[in-house]
């Protein structure tokens, strides 16, 4: 009877840790791009946590931080036994990283952050504190959450969205065309075009004298009259001039331009963290639609040591696809965004089978990529091309 009761408070527990895993899972959005999960527990077992308490000891990791009692890393108040998640998402206009762990004690957690600035109360029960720019921390009693954000540059490079948003973009004006450096290569060029090619073993002629008659004609004594000159015209041409000569005046147009960057600068990274504030509010109010139940299960079951998740591998190819790479395609008629490469979602599995880590991988394929790679796998490798696979072949491929 005492066994049945034992069993039972495991089976709870079991049954409560999953809960809380799955819990924390659902914070993460259902558009995430690509998702990491941790299996903390697996990771410190294996990793050897009295290894990882002597090299965090050594670098005075516990007595920077305030947590010396012990020297053990479960004082950090992060609950090490839950399964942490790393996700990215983009939009047009910025792109999104946020990584969730759980807590066991926050009092213990807060110690790690008193050099960062004072805890202020921010929203749903959450604490946020200060980090680097364009980076958010917030906690509560049960979990952690660092959300960072970074501008996408294509999005505010567009000239109308720029406008709207009161940037303005601005070169630095080129020295003038009749500078030293222009007046040399002008020169340089005329010598070249007026360049002979001569024989060194062609005989010249001696000169010739030609006799030179005097002009008998007498012309009548004409009058010359100077050219008329716009004195004031002329006065602002020399004083351009000599401002466009003047080092003080490219000082002042680079003063110009960096003037105006720096006001472009601070709208842009006023509107990151204007968008990260938004972003890390719709997080911690549960107002956002969170992954679907089917992408969550891909996730967690068997999970390894660490596990990386692409519900699209499809769209991710395409947004890492740098826009010149693209360019071509779109003046031969091609939109990418049409295109379909028959990938669907992928994973790569960080596992420890005995002393060995292996990486696993697999992509999911849609009906006709599968039908064409069981054809293409159904052929089995030529007999005779096994002579030259050795214990040093590293891999082959059968096409």
């Amino acid at each position: 009877m005492k066994s049945k009761f034992i069993l039972l408070g495991l089976s709870c527990l079991s049954f409560g840790t999953t809960v809380k895993a799955q819990d924390l899972i659902k914070q993460i959005p259902e558009d995430a791009e690509m998702i990491a999960a941790f299996h903390m527990k697996d990771i410190v077992q294996k990793a050897n946590a009295n290894k990882l308490n002597e090299l965090l000891q050594k670098t005075g990791f516990f007595e920077k931080s305030g947590i010396s009692a012990n020297n053990d890393i479960k004082n950090l108040g992060v609950d090490l036994s839950q399964t942490a998640y790393f996700y990215t998402r983009k939009t047009d206009s910025i792109n999104f990283t946020e990584f969730i762990f759980s807590l066991n004690n926050k009092g213990q957690f807060e110690k790690l952050l008193h050099e960062a600035g004072e805890p202020k109360a921010f929203a749903n029960g959450y604490t946020s504190i200060g980090l680097k720019a364009g980076s958010m921390l917030v906690y509560n009693d049960r979990i952690a959450r660092f959300v960072s954000a970074t501008t996408n540059t294509t999005f505010l490079d567009n000239d109308s969205i720029a406008s709207r948003y009161g940037i303005k973009k601005v070169d630095y004006v080129a020295r003038p065309a009749d500078d030293e450096d222009a007046w040399a290569d002008t020169t340089v060029a005329a010598m070249d075009s007026a360049a002979v090619v001569w024989d060194a073993d062609e005989r010249l002629a001696p000169p010739v004298a030609v006799a030179v008659e005097p002009d008998t004609v007498v012309l009548g004594a004409t009058e010359v009259l100077p050219p008329v000159v716009d004195i004031a015209a002329a006065a602002d041409a020399a004083a351009d001039a000599a401002e466009m000569h003047d080092p003080s005046y490219y000082d002042s147009l680079y003063t110009a331009y960096e003037d105006q960057n720096r006001k472009n600068d601070s709208i842009r990274n006023g509107l990151r963290d204007k968008w990260l504030l938004n972003e890390v509010t719709r997080l911690v109010s549960g107002s956002h639609k969170s992954l679907s139940i089917a992408d969550q299960q891909k996730v967690l079951k068997n999970l390894g040591l660490i596990r990386l998740y692409v519900p699209h591998v499809e769209d991710l190819y395409r947004g890492l696809m740098p826009y010149t790479t693209s360019l071509p395609y779109y003046y031969m008629g091609i939109k990418l965004d049409k295109f379909k490469t028959g990938y669907q979602d992928g994973l790569l599995d960080l596992v420890q089978e005995g002393n060995v880590l292996k990486l696993k991988g697999s992509v999911g394929l849609d009906k006709a990529l599968a039908e064409m790679t069981k054809r293409m796998y159904a052929r089995k490798p030529n007999s005779k091309f096994s002579k030259y696979l050795t214990d040093k072949t590293l891999g082959f491929f059968n096409v």
